[in-house]
């Protein structure tokens, strides 16, 4: 997620920006735009041409390209090419230096449709992330060589096809080089894109595919585990133990919508075995050299314990820079397969720090076996006009496999606690701005 505090906060405290974001109960909200020059620096605001309803920002972490936005605007844009940073307000009556804004990413707008027959069109334009700049083919044989430092690769691609400086690449393996060369035919160039190129190059170390930021820096650092990773806030959908212990006036703050929550399931014939193979060696691989093999025995309800039986995935050759690299790989294919065998799909008051694969924790009384799940966002959509933002996300730790069917006892309401006077999005809704 966004840091709190991240410019354009900086003037505000932790507090402020909790309390705008969940934690007051008198909040509003707003939303604009700016037009930007060729470097991403605001050139004049247009949020006076914006119409807000309809209007909407996404992100799809599994996508190509992550984030795309719908703005229905009455400016005249010169489609295609123009970029716009999108930004979110969020007005709270405890915070009075307010409204406090949260970019939401710089896009590029393609050619909308022109309504006929009005003096003062609305165009609903779609536009799409700074990947977008990257989306394009290569249009001619492309080469890294065996031995070129990978990060320096990368930002050689990204400065030379967007003009781009803003780049933020984790240091942890800037000394890392390639180990066998990359190259793609005059064959490929029609097909292959410069974002599929740094894919490729930042896979070679086991980091995350690029990313474009609220601010539009392209970013990448190394892909981790999501069952490791700490959660970064936790939403509460009622009344549960954890929301009891971190917030004494839980029945005033749940922000999930009672509404359309489900608990999805796909187990159906997914691997619970893999095997990797470092690709280009000069020798024949065996486990622990050039060859990796992964087993899910016991964790959710496609390990093979769940299952009955070994279900084994195709071999998979993987670029990486040694053994070291093809085992993260591996894991982090395996980790993320595990996962996606459970999603939640839910929806929440506006929660505009949201960015790329947060990891959240869902608190919900009605989450059979355990009244909690550490979620990785997947995707999120978050509309301009105030309404609440829908989410899909996968569970980073599945409960085993005999507690969805609802063997296991259900929550227990103690009885000194009252049943929450609310539990939906009555919270925070855009009827009750200031």
């Amino acid at each position: 997620m966004q840091g709190l505090l991240d410019p354009p906060r900086q003037g505000f405290t932790s507090r402020n920006v909790l309390d705008a974001l969940a934690w007051y109960p008198i909040v509003g909200y707003d939303a604009g735009y700016e037009l930007l020059d060729s470097q991403d620096n605001p050139v004049s605001d247009l949020s006076e041409y914006l119409v807000k309803a309809g209007s909407k920002v996404a992100r799809d972490c599994n996508a190509d390209v992550h984030g795309s936005c719908v703005l229905n605007t009455e400016y005249p844009h010169n489609w295609g090419v123009d970029r716009v940073k999108i930004y979110y307000l969020v007005y709270c009556e405890a915070v009075p230096l307010g409204p406090i804004r949260f970019d939401q990413g710089v896009f590029t707008l393609v050619t909308p449709g022109l309504p006929l027959g009005t003096s003062t069109p609305v165009y609903p334009s779609t536009g799409y992330d700074n990947l977008y700049r990257l989306s394009t083919p290569i249009g001619d044989a492309y080469s890294v060589a065996a031995g070129a430092n990978v990060l320096s690769a990368v930002r050689t691609v990204i400065t030379t096809v967007t003009g781009s400086s803003h780049i933020i690449l984790d240091g942890s393996k800037s000394s890392s080089t390639l180990a066998d060369a990359k190259s793609w035919s005059a064959a490929d160039a029609a097909t292959v894109t410069w974002l599929q190129v740094v894919n490729s190059l930042l896979s070679a170390v086991s980091y995350r595919p690029l990313w474009a930021d609220w601010n539009g820096y392209y970013r990448s650092e190394p892909d981790t585990d999501p069952a490791t990773r700490p959660s970064e806030v936790v939403f509460g959908a009622g009344d549960t133990a954890v929301a009891r212990f971190i917030d004494s006036r839980w029945a005033e703050h749940v922000i999930v919508s009672d509404s359309g929550r489900s608990l999805n399931r796909t187990a159906w014939n997914q691997p619970n075995w893999w095997r990797f193979v470092q690709s280009g060696l000069s020798f024949q691989p065996v486990e622990g050299a050039g060859q990796y093999t992964v087993q899910n025995l016991s964790a959710g309800p496609t390990s093979q314990a769940a299952t009955g039986r070994v279900i084994k995935a195709p071999v998979q050759f993987l670029s990486a820079t040694g053994q070291a690299d093809l085992q993260a790989q591996g894991d982090l294919i395996a980790a993320k397969a595990v996962a996606t065998a459970e999603s939640v799909t839910f929806s929440t008051a506006p929660w505009p720090v949201a960015a790329h694969f947060d990891v959240l924790t869902l608190a919900d009384p009605t989450l059979p076996g355990a009244e909690t799940r550490r979620l990785v966002a997947q995707s999120w959509s978050l509309p301009l006009d105030g309404k609440d933002m829908d989410w899909v996300a996968n569970v980073a730790q599945p409960v085993d496999g005999g507690l969805w069917s609802g063997n296991a006892a259900p929550p227990i309401r103690p009885a000194n606690v009252d049943p929450p006077p609310h539990l939906g999005q009555t919270y925070i809704t855009p009827a009750r701005r200031p």
